[in-house]
């Protein structure tokens, strides 16, 4: 879980494949060499820098989301758009609230 998200424009994750990835996890899935860059406690601004260095070397136009595929190039997930966990012991709220596919923290506490 981000858990420094708190304003709708956040990002707190990226949708890449038909899967939902944290920011720790997601540079991983589109890179089999990350680099001495990327490291497990890695954050937001490490994984918009290093997905942004990607997208230059992959000719993607990141700010544009509609000019390319989620399959081909991560999609960020805002908080605004991102579902959330529900109370405690609201278990189908939870099975639906975004989840990391790798660590499967929540993306929003």
């Amino acid at each position: 879980m981000y858990e420094f998200a708190t304003k709708t424009h956040d990002i707190v994750g990226y949708s890449y494949n038909a899967d939902i990835y944290c920011p720790d996890h997601i540079v991983a899935q589109i890179t089999s060499n990350p680099g001495d860059v990327w490291h497990s406690a890695a954050r937001i601004g490490a994984a918009e820098m290093h997905l942004d260095l990607c997208a230059r070397i992959k000719g993607v136009n990141r700010s544009d989301e509609g000019s390319f595929d989620g399959g081909d190039f991560p999609k960020v997930i805002y908080a605004e758009h991102a579902v959330a966990p529900g109370p405690n012991g609201e278990e189908d709220a939870e099975s639906r609230a975004d989840r990391c596919a790798i660590c499967d923290e929540f993306l929003l506490p």
